[in-house]
């Protein structure tokens, strides 16, 4: 079990109307509530997709495509290479009354994995025919028990994303179904407590979109801006994405040392929280109330001299005190699966 660091840094509850100071580090952050940030995990290289099943939090580790397991009681991570291990994985929901059967992805494949057997059981087909170079991200299931996942394309260091190649599929009975496209990274996915409204992250975009949805059919429309970050000048692109109990968003800062509260309703953030590593890549709530924010992030793109700067970055952390609480994350229903193959 490892000691964990823990910062006591300060949640900032906004109006629409109010200016703060959000800052990393020691530096002070005005107006709000203390709240504790603590790394609960040993740094991954880039730890994604954090979903909480108590007392467990999974996610994964994209560069070592693995299926990472936080018992929050002991503190104690288990991990997995899904077979054959040359793929990467992207995102773990488990399976609704199954225990220990987690859907994940292997590149391009989404598949059934046994956590007991440390086998892959079986699979639900491919996305994205014909692009070899592309790969699934993030994804979540709908309030219905659907899964949700997107991909994104080709990934040159230094140079970044093949922009335009990606898709969001939904996991149907013939396998995965395009519904948005062209995507450039799919990314965040978020429903509110009416589940009628979907929000969706397209990195690429630099926004935070919301779709009507349908939870008897799935059906998405009526596709709108929720908050453009380049347009009001806030300083990194979103990520991954989770929703409180009040309908407002949580939505992961890459490069901003951060996580936003947005008010989807205004169009604007409303509150930060600051933690001492540069890259936040995914939330979701969990704890025995919910009112725990559990926050993925990575060190894959430091330099050397920044992660001596950044000792805990690519650890998965816990901000407690935030006095809010979220919405579950839901698992995939098996009556919604049917396997394409069995393995």
């Amino acid at each position: 079990m490892r000691t964990a660091n823990v910062l006591v840094l300060l949640a900032v509850v906004l109006t629409c109307a109010s200016a703060t100071v959000i800052s990393r580090g020691g530096r002070k952050i005005f107006g709000g509530r203390a709240v504790t940030v603590e790394a609960v995990t040993s740094p991954a290289v880039h730890a994604e997709g954090p979903h909480w099943q108590a007392p467990f939090l999974f996610y994964v580790d994209i560069s070592s495509n693995s299926l990472q397991r936080l018992d929050t009681t002991s503190g104690n991570v288990t991990k997995w290479t899904i077979p054959p291990g040359d793929a990467a994985v992207t995102l773990a929901v488990p399976l609704e009354g199954a225990p220990g059967r987690i859907l994940v992805t292997r590149g391009l494949e989404l598949v059934e994995f046994d956590t007991e057997s440390g086998q892959v059981v079986a699979s639900f087909g491919f996305a994205d025919q014909g692009k070899p170079g592309n790969r699934f991200n993030d994804g979540k299931a709908d309030p219905a028990g659907r899964l949700w996942a997107g991909t994104m394309g080709p990934e040159d260091p230094g140079v970044g994303v093949t922009p335009g190649q990606g898709a969001l599929y939904l996991l149907e009975q013939d396998g995965p179904s395009a519904k948005v496209s062209p995507v450039d990274i799919s990314n965040g996915l978020a429903w509110n407590s009416a589940k009628s409204t979907m929000y969706y992250v397209d990195t690429g975009t630099g926004r935070v979109d919301a779709f009507d949805f349908n939870v008897t059919t799935a059906a998405i429309e009526n596709r709108r801006t929720v908050i453009d970050f380049g347009a009001q000048n806030v300083s990194c692109t979103p990520d991954g994405m989770a929703i409180d109990a009040e309908d407002l968003l949580w939505v992961a800062c890459w490069s901003g040392w951060k996580v936003l509260r947005v008010d989807p309703s205004q169009g604007q953030v409303v509150s930060e929280v600051s933690l001492p590593v540069q890259y936040t890549t995914s939330v979701a709530w969990g704890g025995d109330n919910l009112d725990d924010l559990y926050v993925s992030t990575s060190k894959r793109d430091l330099t050397p001299e920044q992660q001596q700067q950044q000792p805990d970055a690519g650890s998965v952390f816990r901000v407690s005190g935030l006095g809010v609480t979220g919405l579950p994350g839901q698992s995939v229903s098996r009556s919604n699966l049917v396997a394409k193959r069995n393995i």
